[in-house]
């Protein structure tokens, strides 16, 4: 009996290690020497999923870059992949019993009202192709974005540590941006585009990145001790993310950038004298550096008339021909919209050679053409519900740490805004509502991660 038990334990073994091996070697068939970096994939989604912050981090920001050497070389979609280890985060989180927090009834209201005007409009849409796959992606990547910090972003530190992430990201990518050939995502950016600046798959969406990290480096000096002898490092090394930016001739992105760095100055001066000061020396140092320093002619170019004639740039831009055609929708669509992903059925007829215009590139035009009125309202009550809890929080707040915080968080969210004025659609710009997350959470106070709350 013995014996047998022992042979079926040792036949069921060999089976197991001949199925591990046949996988293995269809692997090895299929994949050829992508084979071997399966097992440095499976490492790097275990050390992910045990970091929630920085797989956040990655999941948002990393598809900015899905033209980038390296990163299209992957054999998968990333956004995907990333986007399952979030899930898997989410599913181990909630089932160790861990606190988190629920989102705020008005946020989740208003996220809700979103997903059914988008998943409603889809059943009207002059453009069905396009309407599901924007439906998809709100519904998985989106969704992910909006509502996964409230369950893996328990504490103060982890949200410090989602930020250093992204710092991390931008001085990487600040590093490899000027190395790196020109490449061209498509659908994204033109030939012409690429002429003369940096480029890094496109320009926008990098800059975007760039100056979000740029923010939380000039904003959130507790990076390094307030006493060390490296605690000009922080504003510094923003400065020199900020310009690398301007490179890239992205005019959206960087007048966004300029414009909440004077807003946070201002809010910044109602309770402390020393944080106007400090953001004031930071752009007063750019101003007296920049006539020094050389940009890629052409984006020079771009920066300089949005600066000086920024009504007349826009009336040049092809968003001004979006903006009419969404303008003239909304007026035969006031209270319904024309449904989810119509907009691209009335633009291809101006879209530029290697470019698809699918959508206004004005995250609020876009909502109102395509969903109707409710759309508009559902994202101001997101929008301002957030600024006024941060506001809330602000005036209540006394720790230096935590003030830190919610200063950069109302940073990020009028930055974010600011920017989906002017490219992207509802997906793309889905920092808009990790932003309102972000602020929520911080609003609403968080322990500080001495221990508690954390994975």
């Amino acid at each position: 009996m013995l014996a047998s038990q022992g042979f079926r334990s040792g036949g069921s073994g060999a089976l197991i290690a001949l199925g591990v091996a046949l996988v293995a070697a269809s692997a090895a068939v299929l994949l050829g020497p992508l084979a071997l970096v399966i097992p440095i994939a499976v490492v790097a989604a275990v050390v992910l999923v045990r970091d929630p912050p920085v797989l956040l981090a990655l999941f948002v920001f990393v598809p900015y870059f899905e033209a980038a050497p390296g990163i299209r070389s992957i054999p998968f979609d990333p956004t995907a992949g990333l986007a399952a280890l979030v899930l898997l985060a989410l599913a181990l989180r909630l089932l160790s019993g861990e606190p988190w927090r629920f989102p705020p009834a008005p946020y989740a209201i208003a996220l809700a009202v979103l997903g059914v005007l988008v998943l409603v409009g889809l059943f009207r849409s002059a453009a069905p192709d396009f309407g599901q796959e924007k439906t998809l992606k709100f519904f998985t990547v989106t969704l992910l974005t909006a509502l996964s910090p409230f369950v893996l972003l328990t504490t103060r530190a982890d949200v410090r540590r989602f930020l250093y992430a992204i710092v991390a990201g931008g001085l990487l990518v600040t590093v490899l941006t000027p190395i790196l050939p020109p490449t061209v995502a498509e659908g994204i950016a033109t030939q012409y585009d690429t002429k003369g600046r940096y480029s890094f798959g496109g320009q926008i969406f990098p800059a975007r990145f760039l100056c979000t990290a740029a923010l939380v480096l000039l904003l959130l000096p507790g990076l390094v001790q307030t006493r060390s002898r490296w605690r000009w490092a922080g504003p510094v090394a923003g400065l020199g993310v900020a310009y690398v930016a301007l490179g890239f001739g992205a005019r959206g992105p960087v007048g966004a950038f300029v414009v909440t760095l004077a807003a946070v100055a201002l809010i910044s001066s109602l309770r402390s004298t020393r944080a106007l000061v400090g953001v004031l020396c930071a752009v007063a140092v750019a101003a007296a550096v920049l006539p020094f320093v050389t940009v890629p002619d052409s984006a020079s170019q771009r920066i300089s008339e949005a600066a000086s004639n920024p009504v007349a740039t826009l009336r040049g831009d092809t968003r001004w021909v979006l903006y009419q055609q969404a303008l003239d929708m909304m007026a035969a669509h006031p209270i319904v919209g024309a449904g989810t992903g119509s907009y691209a059925s009335y633009v291809g007829i101006v879209s530029p050679p290697r470019q698809r215009l699918l959508y206004p590139h004005n995250i609020f035009l876009e909502l109102w053409a395509e969903l109707g009125i409710l759309a508009v309202v559902a994202l101001l009550v997101i929008v301002l519900g957030a600024i006024w809890a941060l506001m809330r929080g602000l005036a209540e707040a006394d720790d230096g740490g935590e003030r830190q915080l919610l200063v950069l968080a109302l940073g990020l969210l009028i930055f974010n805004v600011l920017v989906s004025q002017v490219s992207g659609d509802i997906n793309d710009n889905r920092t808009v509502l990790l932003a309102a997350a972000l602020a929520l959470l911080l609003a609403r106070g968080l322990p500080s991660g001495s221990g508690e709350g954390r994975a």
